[in-house]
């Protein structure tokens, strides 16, 4: 309820504007803050689901990570994350640099709405995660002579919690090169094959008129949050997913202007096979959403400074193929 509660009240503080004075900011931190402060002494449910099942692991490092269950310990938590082909990497866009590099134009994918879906949203102490519960997106993959369907299961969030340390905010980095946010489309056909459409956004700096453009994916969520007991039911129009996609993948002719590689989930257990697509090209994320996840408290108290930012899996060796296809590529 105190989730929906802080939503709404962002939204609100966002649709007066799209350019707030320096007088309304100071008013939304108030607001935001005083919402945080609540939100801190909520108690998820002692049967909520966690994106990662019941297993005890946290994003600290080093002398933070008291419990040893960060990162560096998680092959510990479950063997498989000290796979082979692990996920996050860093994708190289130098074809001499990255053994194996190919570029495959044919390939395309594209998202289908058959529907208005309806979510679950969540705070499950790793992330903000939205739980598709009815009229699944589809994610096609395909050529001119074959075609593969999955249906979007959830989508979360990976986020820094500072924007002037892009270090830790997306999982994947491009050359090096983190971004402020990651947000990550999970797909599983029938197969139980999963396949994650990674999508990378920076908050413009300085903030500027292209502020106005950008749009909202938390006015448009907040918008039609519904207050349920317990979890967080929500029904929503397609746009607020279309807002945080490419425009093109979801066009008549999907995109082929990602890369992709076969690696694992972020989180323990780590499972490998994941078929990655990660979009080569960022969006831009309007500042108050983001303000608003950085504000966002760990319930698991796993994380030291209790808060869900800086959720973001350090890069893995990865030694294997990356495609890139780009609607350049000859």
């Amino acid at each position: 309820m105190k989730l929906v509660m802080l939503f709404t009240i962002v939204c609100s503080s966002m649709v007066r504007s799209n350019t707030l004075s320096q007088e309304n900011n100071a008013n939304f931190d108030e607001e935001l803050d005083a919402s945080q402060e609540e939100l801190m002494g909520f108690d998820l449910p002692s049967n909520a689901p966690k994106r990662s099942g019941d297993l005890d692991f946290s994003y600290n490092t080093e002398t933070k990570d008291v419990k040893k269950n960060g990162p560096n310990y998680w092959s510990k938590i479950s063997d498989k994350c000290g796979g082979k082909f692990q996920s996050p990497i860093n994708i190289v866009t130098n074809r001499g640099s990255v053994n194996g590099k190919l570029r495959n134009p044919t390939r395309r994918i594209k998202i289908t709405f058959p529907g208005e879906s309806s979510s679950t949203l969540e705070n499950n102490g790793h992330t903000l995660q939205l739980t598709i519960n009815k009229n699944n997106p589809k994610l096609f993959a395909f050529t001119s002579r074959i075609s593969k369907e999955y249906n979007l299961k959830q989508i979360h969030f990976h986020f820094g919690c500072k924007l002037d340390e892009r270090i830790t905010g997306s999982e994947h980095r491009i050359d090096g090169k983190a971004f402020d946010l990651e947000v990550h489309f999970v797909f599983q056909d029938n197969n139980k094959v999963v396949s994650v459409v990674g999508v990378l956004f920076n908050e413009p700096i300085p903030s500027n008129a292209t502020n106005n453009d950008i749009k909202s994916p938390l006015k448009r969520l907040s918008s039609r949050v519904l207050r349920f007991k317990g979890k967080k039911k929500i029904n929503f129009s397609n746009d607020v997913l279309k807002s945080l996609l490419p425009e093109d993948i979801y066009g008549e002719l999907g995109t082929n202007n990602y890369y992709s590689y076969k690696g694992s989930l972020t989180t323990p257990p780590c499972t490998e096979e994941v078929r990655w697509k990660v979009i080569a090209d960022p969006k831009l994320i309007q500042k108050e959403f983001m303000k608003f996840l950085r504000k966002l408290p760990s319930h698991t108290n796993h994380e030291v400074n209790g808060l869900l930012c800086d959720n973001s899996r350090p890069i893995q060796n990865y030694q294997h193929t990356v495609y890139y296809k780009h609607e350049n590529a000859i």
